[in-house]
């Protein structure tokens, strides 16, 4: 929050509309970066292939990796893309408080 001095005191202003809808956006691709990466992580560690005798011991996916890299790569760029749309919010709301004063 931005802060205000008016006759030695310090008043905080509340943040607008914009600015916490910037800090949510932000936050949901921090949080897609975070649990796309482990999923794809988990994923590309634990992938088997599915057995119709239901056996106790079961075979790798051959692609497993590659499931979970698609997986790593696909939330990274949507998480980069909301952390940059969050910003842009941000800095327009930035802007348009700027335009008013």
């Amino acid at each position: 929050m931005s802060e205000v001095k008016v006759e030695n005191e310090t008043v905080e202003k509340p943040k607008t509309h914009g600015a916490i809808i910037g800090d949510l956006v932000s936050g949901m691709g921090k949080v897609t970066l975070v649990i796309g990466i482990s999923l794809g992580l988990i994923v590309g560690a634990t992938l088997t292939i599915p057995d119709p005798t239901y056996s106790l011991l079961t075979l790798p996916n051959p692609m497993r990796y590659v499931y979970g890299l698609t997986i790593m790569a696909s939330s990274f760029v949507s998480g980069i893309a909301f952390l940059g749309l969050g910003e842009v919010v941000t800095l327009l709301e930035k802007i348009r408080q700027r335009g008013s004063e």
